[in-house]
């Protein structure tokens, strides 16, 4: 008898594909969110620093022209902040859209792999039945046959 095949394995081999592809995906946006995470963070704290140096610096009027160039740079990383912040966001969003992606993925090919072990199942007991079958086939020929030899024996 031939061996179980699964009549929708191409099927179920192409979502495989595509569920190792979106993984595949899903790391590098990862990756990305990561960095710019760090990058928000290195900005933060540069933020702070020059708050700090800002604070350092007082009032004093000799040292009016440095106040203001910490100003302007402080204004220059708080820029850099919020578009970093919405950097984040935006990849927080991508790794969410891929992250959805691959659960549909999983749920496809786990009912698909479902349906193959149903199948499998389902051959499996045609399978038995044919066997038996045969099985039974044999017992009656064999039962025959020596009843018909017990019968030229009793002539």
């Amino acid at each position: 008898m031939k061996a179980f095949e699964f009549s929708l394995q191409k099927l179920l081999d192409v979502k495989e594909a595509f569920e190792r592809a979106t993984e595949a995906r899903l790391a590098e946006a990862t990756r990305k969110l990561e960095a710019c995470k760090a990058k928000l963070k290195e900005l933060s704290v540069r933020r702070q620093q020059e708050v700090g140096q800002i604070e350092a610096l007082g009032g004093a009027k000799t040292q009016r022209h440095k106040l203001e160039a910490h100003r302007r740079y402080l204004d220059r990383i708080q820029t850099q902040l919020n578009a970093q912040i919405q950097t984040v966001v935006e990849q927080e969003l991508v790794v969410e859209q891929i992250r959805q992606e691959l659960c549909e993925y999983v749920r496809e090919r786990k009912s698909l792999e479902k349906l193959k072990e149903n199948e499998r199942r389902q051959w499996l007991a045609e399978h038995k039945r044919k066997e038996q079958k045969e099985t039974d086939e044999f017992a009656v020929n064999g039962f025959l046959r020596q009843q018909d030899m017990e019968m030229v024996a009793d002539s």
